[in-house]
């Protein structure tokens, strides 16, 4: 199915007809330490580290700042950024904006996927080091320098309750925010944690309808059913079913685990002919399948605004609830019609395969939203290849284009 593979190209001419900007309320602290209100660019990459887009109001032009240029910025009851320099590998000194996930005695910053703590003791410190790679026994291991545990150790040895704590954190955001924040209150000090009203994990979930178009190749190797192959009629079926996401707001707000339950019943028809002098022979194969489809992928939602388009991509697994399969064999000679009625192709219990979607989604508040998405499918076939070799280059297949709504509660 070629449409399928042009599924990139329609992500970006989708993608580039909604604006990327998310301007949201927001302030900045300029180098005098004054607090300008309006609107800031909300992105999650790496370029929040070198410029911030400001809107002194929702109409106004965007002014780009650079970290030399203002103290930092911020969302209201939401991510945070401070101007830091630090010194890198070369020796250079290098300015940049820090998220910064946990404000008090001692602070926690993000930069880009590394992290840094600071305290009036301490000035800004690396708390993460690149792993390296060691060789042994023929073989290249990825060796953890334990960096995090030797650095919060130091900082946080006139609290002698956090040494548990400390020997056994991890090494993602989680555990190092969760560390800053139970020494802050081991030493009975005011801190502020970013970003602290979002989940660190929020599952939700989506009723959904919709309708599926389908056509299935059928390729049989066996000489006694070759002649049933080729390309079925299209087959439509509604569905009913379900969207499960499961994500990290505290992390991102665009991209989540997809989970897709649904279940169609589709019938397809399969019709061939051939002819020679005074004979025709005609071939009908009906196959019956009510299936359960169990797409799994990942979602990116463009923007974080009411009105938002997606884009979603995975891989699926098709099971056979019930299948059955029919085949008539009309033979004409002259004018005698011979009828043969039997079994078709041998159906398969299940299929792997690919898809894409695209969709829009609509929000009322921060649980209720509708969506709309269209998506397409490819999968193996649903026929056992078996008995020979195809008299086909093309193997089995189905093909699949959804277009399917729900709404999230």
């Amino acid at each position: 199915m070629k449409n399928l593979f042009f599924m990139p190209l329609f992500f970006v001419l989708f993608q580039a007809s909604f604006a990327q900007s998310d301007f949201r309320s927001s302030y900045l602290l300029t180098l005098e330490q004054d607090t300008v209100y309006g609107f800031i660019d909300y992105r999650e990459s790496k370029k929040n580290m070198l410029h911030c887009r400001f809107k002194a109001s929702a109409d106004a032009d965007v002014v780009t700042f650079t970290p030399t240029e203002i103290n930092g910025f911020g969302f209201f009851g939401d991510r945070v950024f401070e101007s830091k320099t630090i010194v890198s590998q070369d020796g250079e000194e290098k300015t940049y904006f820090f998220e910064v996930l946990v404000s008090g005695e001692l602070s926690l910053y993000k930069a880009d996927q590394d992290f840094f703590v600071e305290s009036p003791q301490a000035s800004l410190t690396r708390l993460t080091a690149p792993r390296t790679m060691v060789q042994q026994g023929g073989k290249q291991y990825v060796q953890d320098n334990n960096q995090h545990i030797r650095v919060m150790n130091a900082l946080t040895a006139d609290c002698p309750s956090m040494k548990t704590k400390v020997a056994s954190m991890g090494s993602g955001e989680k555990s190092f925010t969760q560390i800053v924040e139970n020494y802050n209150e081991c030493k009975g000090v005011e801190y502020v944690t970013y970003k602290g009203d979002k989940e660190w994990l929020s599952v939700k979930i989506a009723p959904m309808i919709g309708v599926g178009v389908s056509q299935a190749n059928f390729v049989a190797g066996d000489p006694d059913y070759r002649d049933f192959n080729g390309f079925s009629d299209y087959s439509v079926s509604p569905i009913l079913g379900m969207t499960i996401d499961f994500s990290n707001p505290r992390m991102s707000e665009r991209i989540s685990l997809t989970l897709n339950p649904m279940i169609q019943n589709h019938r397809y028809s399969v019709s061939t002919i051939s002819e020679a002098p005074f004979l025709r022979n005609t071939y009908n194969m009906e196959v019956s399948i009510m299936e359960l489809k169990l797409p799994v992928g990942f979602t990116y939602k463009f923007t974080g605004k009411t009105l938002s388009p997606f884009f979603r991509t995975g891989l699926s697994y098709t099971h056979h609830l019930r299948r059955s399969s029919s085949s008539v064999r009309e033979r004409l000679i002259v004018e005698t019609l011979t009828i043969f009625e039997g079994e078709g192709q041998s159906l398969t219990r299940s299929q792997f395969g690919l898809w894409a979607a695209l969709g829009i989604q609509k929000s009322w508040n921060k649980n209720k939203a509708l969506f709309f998405e269209a998506r397409a499918e490819q999968t193996g076939g649903m026929n056992n290849n078996v008995g020979g070799k195809p008299a086909s280059n093309h193997p089995p297949s189905v093909v699949n284009f959804q277009f399917l709504t729900g709404i999230y509660f």
